[in-house]
């Protein structure tokens, strides 16, 4: 008994003695991460450095690794004032960069990143290995191939631009747009005879949104280089009827609707009135396009400039400038117009209208998802360029939102419009005036005296007034044009107004309309496996490769861009059906705003040390993107949503290894 009493002392002795050892051996860092890479869709993409918009990334996963610090920085010393990003709670070996990076190089490399793993106990790893990238446009915008529109230019939509600048030549000028076509509208407005809109030279660069500011305050711009000096040659303007031809973006609209990713340019031919039969065949200068939500041409949903061009494409920086006085429209046709408004613009019917362009920039949502507003952002600083200067942007909703394809769609058609003096004093003519006519009819004479000008357009005269009787003004001068019933009779001022022609309505029921849709759904999967990694249930870093993959902890999703897109809403959901965004604990919305094409999907958790972020809850969830368009009119500024893809959250499998 004696001699079990002293082992289990002497046990005991050696335990204490074991426990003080092994207190006061140093803790074992995690070992460093390795094989750390940025990719945009998946980490067993080629290895690259150089990116067309901001990469996510990625590495192998560390043993005792509770947490991962990384870095991105403008160097590899990674000094404070080089951080452009740093995270220090991530708990997979993923990484989403919410902010868009801006175009930088470098000799090698202009931006560098690293990773260390921090155990449990707080021992951090060394950092790995710096990883350097460079961010530059993958392409450059390059003409598009095959059939040209007069009117128009087009070019190749490029991977993350959210908008295009174009540079006229001739007219140095540059303008920015949302879709990948251009008008020509300041070669044809008030010249459209040669040689002015025979030859266009122009350029176009891609532009991606950045709104906001890097930590480190670098300064960043928008937009890609130029593309090679580009030449269109325009045919003679077709007269005759005017006539719808097709809507043009990404795909091409005749008479058969399609769908459309971009709100597109529209192209029609002839200038001769058809759709008021006061005035048929008349010539007309200028032209309109109008979309509407309904067949019948009646919810208008989108108002065009005027352009004197055979083509309209929308635009971000505003209208032409309109001569407002007798004496500027005189001089117009002698240079190209500038920007600015269009001045008093009517339709048919005599009511007011104003472009779109020149509306007021919408109001985010006070509601969540709050939305950043551009307006109220300081545009970011730019490289100083020469004249002309970087566009700038009005603000107007000059986009569509998506129709909701394959049933809902819009319809477009476009009627003729001319500038016309103002008046002091207005009736119309009640019957038909013939050239050499000594008197006209007209609705009422009360006030008319001295002279007066019958019509508008190229018919327009002056006559001088003889006598007054009733409703019929006699004339001092025979008439020099026949003149039709209606015609406005008036005495004119100098002030300069724009009146449409026709009323669209009765351009569509003559048949002048066309059809087409609009959406733009990110894509999130390929192949059906979604672009999601992650780790699996047994600790690898995975890409999906099923239609429902496994992951433990917070997988990280990413898709490809929407065209036209400046900013991404992710949501998550415990079910398809219904639909639920919220956290039934803490309240907090299953969603996330980024400039990035990547987010990780976790959830708010409340700990003893506040709220920090933590994994799913294992079972099914399901997930879903859409592109945000802060051109689009209303205060949703949404795209389609991304079909609901699902994604499986386990619970981690361990095994017990030897020391």
């Amino acid at each position: 008994m004696v001699l079990v009493r002293r082992s289990l002392l002497l046990l005991a002795v050696l335990c204490v003695a074991s426990g003080a050892q092994a207190a006061k051996r140093p803790l074992r860092p995690p070992a460093t991460p390795a094989a750390l890479r940025p990719f945009l869709l998946s980490p067993g993409e080629a290895p690259t450095h150089t990116f067309p918009r901001t990469p996510s990334f990625a590495w192998n996963p560390v043993r005792n690794a509770g947490f991962y610090e990384f870095e991105l920085a403008t160097s590899d010393t990674f000094n404070e004032g080089q951080i452009v990003f740093a995270t220090n709670t991530l708990k997979a070996p993923t990484v989403s960069i919410p902010v868009a990076l801006p175009w930088l190089t470098g000799r090698p490399y202009a931006l560098y990143a690293h990773v260390r793993a921090i155990a449990p106990s707080g021992a951090t790893s060394p950092w790995s290995t710096p990883f350097g990238l460079n961010m530059r446009w993958s392409a450059v915008p390059t003409k598009l191939p095959g059939k040209e529109y007069p009117g128009l230019v087009q070019w190749t939509p490029v991977d993350g631009a959210s908008a295009y600048d174009v540079w006229f030549d001739e007219p140095n000028k540059i303008v920015r747009t949302k879709t990948n076509a251009a008008d020509e509208r300041e070669y044809y407005t008030f010249h459209q005879l040669s040689p002015w809109p025979d030859v266009v030279h122009w350029r176009v660069r891609a532009v991606r949104k950045t709104y906001g500011d890097l930590p480190n305050r670098l300064p960043t711009v928008t937009y890609g280089p130029w593309s090679a000096l580009q030449t269109s040659v325009n045919p003679p303007l077709a007269t005759g009827p005017i006539q719808d031809v097709a809507a043009i973006s990404d795909t091409t609209t005749t008479d058969t609707p399609t769908v459309h990713r971009l709100t597109p340019g529209f192209v029609f031919q002839g200038n001769q009135v058809t759709a008021n039969p006061d005035i048929p065949g008349k010539p007309a200068p200028l032209y309109r396009v109008y979309v509407f939500s309904d067949s019948d041409c009646v919810n208008v949903v989108f108002k065009g400039a005027l352009v004197g061009s055979p083509a309209y494409a929308p635009r971000m920086t505003g209208p032409l400038q309109y001569p407002t006085q007798r004496e500027t429209l005189f001089f117009a046709p002698q240079g190209y117009l500038g920007d600015g408004l269009e001045g008093k613009t009517f339709m048919a019917d005599s009511s007011r209208i104003q472009t779109t362009e020149s509306d007021k920039p919408q109001i985010p949502p006070a509601t969540p998802p709050t939305v950043p507003d551009p307006s109220e952002t300081a545009p970011p600083p730019e490289a100083t360029q020469p004249l002309p200067g970087t566009p700038v942007e009005t603000g107007a909703p000059v986009d569509l939102w998506d129709s909701g394809w394959p049933n809902g769609r819009y319809y477009w058609t476009v009627v003729a419009a001319e500038p016309r003096l103002g008046s002091n004093l207005t009736t119309y003519l009640s019957a038909p005036a013939h050239a050499g006519d000594m008197w006209v009819s007209v609705n009422s004479s009360l006030g008319f005296g001295g002279q007066a000008q019958v019509g508008d357009g190229a018919t327009a005269e002056i006559v001088p007034i003889d006598k007054v009787l009733g409703n019929v003004v006699t004339l001092k001068a025979p008439l020099l044009y026949s003149h039709p019933a209606h015609e406005r009779f008036f005495i004119p001022s100098d002030a300069v107004e724009y009146h449409d022609l026709e009323m669209p309505q009765d351009a569509c029921a003559q048949g002048r309309v066309q059809a087409f849709g609009k959406t733009n759904e990110p894509a999130v999967t390929t192949a059906g496996a979604p672009y999601v990694t992650g780790l699996s249930p047994t600790g690898r870093l995975v890409q999906a490769t099923g239609a429902r993959p496994a992951f433990y902890g917070s997988p990280l999703v990413l898709w490809k861009p929407a065209l036209g897109a400046d900013e991404y809403q992710v949501q998550w959901s415990p079910s398809r059906y219904p639909w639920r965004p919220v956290d039934p604990f803490t309240k907090e919305r299953y969603e996330k705003l980024t400039f990035a094409t990547s987010a990780l999907l976790d959830r708010a958790v409340i700990g003893q040390n506040g709220t920090t972020r933590g994994p799913l809850p294992p079972g099914v969830w399901w997930y879903r993107v859409r592109g945000l368009d802060f051109s689009l009119p209303g205060t949703a500024r949404a795209m389609s949503w991304s079909k609901p893809v699902s994604v499986r959250i386990t619970k981690p499998k361990f095994s017990v290894v030897g020391r």
